[in-house]
């Protein structure tokens, strides 16, 4: 049904046709009206009397596909396709309805099969790639989880779901309804949409029924929707003349066809009550416009049309809001989100963000909901198909979201549900990541670059980095990822995404250096001379006495450098040098050099005081417990790091409990606790001769909490923890870990 009133394709006439002596004249005739359920009938008709008459097979393909009954549109397609005078482009659209029933492979052969007829067409090759990208477009972590509202659903159409002041859900329905004037809708043989309200209480929905006449005409009616400040109202309708049914329709003089309208109303804080609906000042009847939402300010109209300037099919367009409530240009929303398919159902999140449907971009099936974010230059950029459950391989679409409860809406004609299109809640699970993915010897953003995510070892999702080197990806929350280069030619370094203690449907950011693979490099670490730990935020610079050139860079948190070198320099020379502190400078050559190599060199500073750059946010405890707690693994994680990139560093582990207990049972339990981290950093690979662990017992208390004084459970916590001391040559302490 959506594909009806979203692609701006809706006759309204009610035809009857003259009886004809060819029933195939008078199926042609129904069709090209748009009445397909007569069309359906009449090729029905012709095939019991010839059934093997192609043209009428593929027709009737046709009308099922118009009508989104995919089951049906392939079954006639698999009957028509392979014969001799069947056009090459029904193999397309039999490869469009395989997809949208999940055979992506079966599909995938015969988009190939249409490419080689016509290769210089765009569809074709964005179904191969669709195909291809389905099973990594499921595995996406799930950022939603939907339910099927099956109280607000029937075996007709609903969609469109918005969530309006008190509670009240909006709907579109093409149902039956009392005092609804029951015409037929000739294209679907159910009857016309109309808005429909319901009171949500406690998750449940009732007082279903349609909303006044304002909102509801005799023809197509739908897509309510309020602006958040509550001070706009927008719908789409028929353009057509009210109440008059059987003349002055306004008609495209292009296909004969009624195009949709926005209507506009502003609420009048005076009576309560919306003023009178009027027609948005840009509404033409040579085109459609449809699909209206607001920007989060109201002063911007969101919707969609099949207006000229676009990128084809229906594209979102935007336009400001003027004072008298007439609106300024359209402009469209760019090829960051229009494609050459149909983008529809435009929604703009709290947070700016765009979600829309489309089947323009790669995708499962038929319309996917896609996200996408406000660029620099006003346009929306970086649509991302936003994955299963929310996708399905069918048509899903009209995502909704409210922040306050939190929980929204969208619509799918997935199977399982009750009728054609039905509305399903969703919820938010999962949170926001954006990766920006840097060259780390160029520092240049790593553009359509496809990036794999892992969970222990086991790939899980993958995505491409955009022209700006970013990439959007839903990710579960209390997970640590690994991100890798898909393809091999690059190495991250510390690429991990930690989403542990993340709330909900928070947005997180992280940049992400990539090395690439395949040339030469020479790397190692900023050190201290005393300490041996790594320096931070310290200056390293190569020349190129060949050429002059110079690089330099800052050293990471680890004290970690990298650049990039070129075979056959007869004299480089790279130094690390730090305020306050004596550098070094080391001199070697690329003479002999091997290709694929690296070169590992590190740096001392000297003079200075000693680097004690050991800060922990918690390594703690249970109550007469040793055993190590998920919540100190990012900073054991942070210390094997330390131990595992400058290997002269020598640690000392030391252990503490809270006051209660005996003197002997908590040294004795501090000595266990201190045992576990040598053992954990023991099997990472630090060999035992770089560690030493002590139990302090409750000789170092953190407070005041000592023997007998009253304290919470949160300050005798401070107490039970790890604390890290290096120690020099002699087994003697230079410094000791703090609290971050």
């Amino acid at each position: 049904m959506k594909k009806v009133i979203l692609a701006a394709s809706l006759l309204v006439s009610s035809l009857v046709f003259a009886q004809d002596n060819s029933t195939l004249t008078r199926a042609d005739k129904a069709m090209k009206a748009y009445e397909l359920v007569d069309a359906i009938k009449s090729y029905q008709d012709v095939l019991e009397d010839d059934q093997t008459n192609v043209y009428a097979m593929l027709q009737l393909a046709k009308c099922y596909r118009m009508q989104n009954n995919i089951p049906m549109a392939a079954k006639w397609y698999e009957k028509s396709v392979f014969a001799a005078d069947s056009e090459p482009i029904n193999k397309y659209y039999y490869a469009e309805v395989l997809r949208q029933m999940g055979q992506y492979d079966k599909a995938k052969t015969f988009y190939e099969d249409y490419a080689k007829w016509y290769p210089e067409d765009t569809r074709a090759q964005l179904g191969i790639t669709s195909c291809k990208e389905s099973i990594s477009i499921q595995a996406r972590p799930a950022l939603f989880s939907i339910e099927n509202q099956k109280s607000l659903n029937s075996s007709a159409n609903e969609f469109g779901a918005t969530i309006e002041e008190g509670n009240m859900v909006l709907f579109a329905s093409d149902r039956n309804a009392a005092g609804k004037v029951n015409y037929t809708y000739g294209y679907t043989g159910q009857g016309f949409l109309d808005t429909y309200s319901s009171k949500r209480e406690n998750n449940e929905y009732s007082s279903i029924k349609m909303t006044g006449a304002s909102t509801n005409s005799l023809y197509h009616d739908a897509n309510f929707v309020t602006s958040p400040n509550n001070k706009l109202a927008a719908f789409s309708r028929n353009q057509f003349r009210q109440n008059f049914i059987g003349g002055s329709v306004k008609k495209s003089q292009a296909d004969d066809v009624v195009k949709l309208k926005i209507m506009l109303s502003n609420f009048n804080e005076k009576t309560g009550k919306w003023n009178d609906y009027f027609e948005a000042s840009f509404n033409d009847p040579e085109y459609s416009f449809t699909h209206p939402t607001f920007s989060l300010d109201g002063q911007t109209l969101i919707f969609v049309s099949d207006m000229p300037g676009g990128s084809g099919g229906t594209d979102i367009w935007t336009a400001k809001i003027k004072e008298d409530l007439t609106l300024d240009t359209p402009v469209n929303a760019g090829t960051g989100v229009n494609t050459a398919g149909n983008e529809m159902y435009p929604f703009v999140s709290n947070d700016g963000s765009l979600y829309f449907s489309s089947n323009g971009h790669p995708g499962l099936g038929g319309l996917d909901i896609f996200r996408a974010e406000m660029g620099g230059n006003g346009l929306y950029t970086s649509a991302y198909n936003l994955g299963s459950p929310l996708n399905s391989s069918m048509d899903d679409f009209s995502f909704n979201y409210d922040n306050k409860n939190p929980m929204g809406y969208i619509a799918s004609n997935r199977l399982g549900g009750l009728g054609g299109d039905d509305i399903y809640s969703v919820k938010m699970i999962g949170i926001f990541a954006t990766i920006e993915l840097v060259d780390a010897s160029t520092q240049k953003a790593l553009a359509n670059t496809e990036v794999c995510f892992s969970l222990n070892g086991k790939e899980v999702a993958r995505g491409t980095t955009n022209s700006g080197g970013s990439l959007f990806m839903p990710l579960s929350v209390n997970q640590k990822y690994t991100i890798t280069i898909c393809d091999g030619t690059y190495l991250a370094k510390d690429a991990e995404i930690n989403t542990y203690g993340k709330a909900v449907g928070s947005s997180i950011k992280e940049t992400i250096y990539a090395y690439p693979v395949g040339n030469t490099f020479i790397s190692g670490l900023v050190l201290e001379q005393n300490s041996n730990l790594p320096v931070g935020n310290s200056n390293v610079t190569l020349i190129n006495g060949n050429t002059g050139e110079t690089k330099t860079a800052i050293t990471d948190a680890y004290g970690f450098y990298r650049f990039e070198i070129f075979a056959g320099v007869e004299e480089y020379s790279i130094e690390a040098a730090k305020k306050d502190y004596v550098g070094q400078t080391v001199k070697f050559d690329t003479k002999s050099i091997e290709a694929n190599s690296e070169m590992k060199q590190n740096l001392i500073l000297s003079g200075g005081q000693i680097i004690c750059n050991l800060a922990f946010n918690n390594i703690y405890f249970d109550l007469n417990k040793a055993d190590l707690r998920e919540d100190s693994m990012d900073d054991l994680n942070k210390m094997l790091q330390i131990l595992t990139l400058s290997d002269q560093v020598r640690v000392e582990i030391a252990a503490h409990t809270d006051s209660r207990g005996s003197d002997a049972y908590n040294l004795s339990l501090s000595d266990k606790r201190a045992k576990s981290v040598l053992t954990w950093l023991h099997e990472k690979g630090i060999a035992m001769d770089r560690l030493k662990y002590k139990g302090y017992g409750e000789t170092e208390l953190n407070n005041a909490c000592g023997n007998g004084v009253e304290c919470s459970e949160e300050e005798h916590q401070k107490n039970r923890r790890v604390e890290f001391k290096v120690l020099n040559s002699e087994g003697e302490v230079l410094c000791k870990s703090r609290k971050k």
